[in-house]
């Protein structure tokens, strides 16, 4: 999960397999590749709270190719 905190710092929290619910979203982002880590940031600064969603261990998605 990526969050802006009130400072708008970027920080992310990996969160563990078991579900955590509910959670409440203005949005969910699927993938943490570039195009999706850059439309949660954008949607974040300027609206609301995001959840990004990664099937891998890792972030990047095909960017880290």
């Amino acid at each position: 999960m990526i969050e802006l905190n009130h400072e708008k710092r970027l920080s992310m929290k990996i969160m563990n397999s078991e579900p955590i619910l509910p959670l409440r979203s203005d949005v969910i982002v699927i993938g943490s590749g570039y195009a999706g880590l850059s439309a949660a940031i954008e949607f974040r600064m300027n609206c609301g709270h995001v959840i990004v969603l990664e099937k891998m261990k890792a972030i990047g998605g095909n960017s880290i190719i």
